[in-house]
């Protein structure tokens, strides 16, 4: 499905690249000012024009993008859809919407306990924050 209008605002929480088969993606988990996160995708043999660099923190405005549902059994967020950025999506940088970091801790009780789905990435940093303040 084709998104063309409205822009979504959204923050970089964070970037990084990974190779599935033989195609290399720049993956960007994005955050709105709800509070709600959704990963991206750009496939590395798509470039973003030279004047703009996507850095962690930056605010995007963000047009015309695809959105497919999410099959993967590990992902990094609760969305059940991903964005893929394509050849005729467009970047521009806005001013912050908000000063979230969109971290969500999870207990680290609960997670030995069983209590959170194992579906969703769990960082070491939320595992032994958890930990040291029991």
């Amino acid at each position: 499905m084709m998104i063309s209008f409205p822009a979504i605002h959204v923050k970089i929480i964070r970037k990084w690249s990974t190779k599935t088969g033989r195609d290399h993606h720049s993956v960007i988990l994005l955050g709105d000012a709800k509070g709600v996160t959704i990963e991206g995708s750009l496939n590395d043999a798509l470039s973003l024009p030279k004047e703009i660099e996507l850095k962690e923190g930056d605010w995007v405005e963000i047009l015309n993008f695809d959105i497919t549902r999410v099959f993967q059994l590990y992902r990094t967020t609760k969305h059940k859809y991903t964005i893929k950025f394509n050849e005729s999506t467009l970047f521009r940088k806005i001013e912050p919407v908000n000063g979230s970091n969109f971290l969500c801790c999870a207990n680290f009780g609960g997670i030995n306990r069983g209590l959170y789905c194992p579906m969703y990435c769990i960082g070491m940093w939320t595992m032994l924050n958890s930990y040291l303040h029991c």
